[in-house]
């Protein structure tokens, strides 16, 4: 069962658009051996490959690094940047939820996911087709 409605081609490439570099999310990439990294990320499949479940990180590994993105920042961003309300509802509920960050990514990754699949599918459908 799907989490969002089906978006509208409108909504889906909005959605999916990559912003301009002043509206980007900040990020950060953690490292024991580097220390961390800012990073600017534009669009939601970006966000999507970017996030990744802290246990994959192995902790004797020193070239882990743990991918940071503000989960409050995150459903703000969608909301204001994107106007994706449906998905930036689902990303609040999960960052207020009290968890931990590293238990939050995999509902965070999860819906992203979802809803990119979803706008890719409006998009492919709303395609013309040549005969």
């Amino acid at each position: 069962m799907s989490t969002f409605s089906v978006p509208t081609l409108r909504q889906a490439c909005r959605t999916m658009r990559e912003v301009e570099y002043l509206h980007a999310i900040p990020a950060v990439e953690m490292s024991p051996t580097a220390g961390h990294g800012p990073r600017k990320l534009r669009t939601l499949t970006t966000i999507e490959a970017f996030l990744e479940p802290i246990e994959d990180v192995d902790p004797e590994n020193r070239k882990a690094s743990v991918h940071y993105v503000n989960p409050i920042g995150l459903a703000s961003w969608t909301r204001e940047i994107l106007g994706d309300f449906e998905l930036a509802d689902a990303l609040m509920r999960v960052a207020e939820d009290g968890r931990a960050y590293g238990e939050q990514v995999h509902d965070l990754k999860r819906l992203i996911a979802e809803r990119i699949s979803q706008c890719q599918a409006a998009m492919r459908d709303e395609l013309p087709t040549t005969a």
